[in-house]
């Protein structure tokens, strides 16, 4: 069953997430843990991710081009401004406690993984 909050997100409004905590594998074998405060919006057209680090404020704009539900995982497939591909997955959960981000890096060109730990 889909959370009715997605369901509304897509149509009518917008939900709003915090995460105080990322988890982050450059590769498959390695994780690593940064606390950066982030702000995350999911509206009908566009996930924003807005990072407030020591440097500064990042946002990011991720534009939907289509949504999946894959194994109980609401899928979002993305892109950038730059029209770079990004899979945002938020499993099915009681109450969302993760919202999973999937890119190439630039350094490497690999898939990365970012799991953003939702308060």
């Amino acid at each position: 069953m889909i959370p009715f909050f997605f369901l509304s997100t897509l149509t009518w409004g917008q939900e709003t997430y915090t995460s105080p905590l990322t988890q982050y594998w450059p590769t498959l074998f390695t994780t690593e843990f940064k606390e950066v405060n982030r702000k995350i919006f999911f509206d009908p057209n566009s996930i924003t991710i807005i990072s407030e680090t020591a440097e500064g404020k990042e946002i990011e704009i991720f534009h939907i081009q289509e949504v999946k539900i894959i194994e109980d995982t609401f899928t979002y497939f993305c892109l950038t401004k730059n029209k770079r591909k990004v899979t945002i997955a938020v499993p099915q959960q009681e109450r969302v406690e993760i919202i999973d981000l999937y890119r190439l890096s630039l350094e490497s060109g690999e898939e990365v993984q970012f799991r953003f730990h939702v308060d």
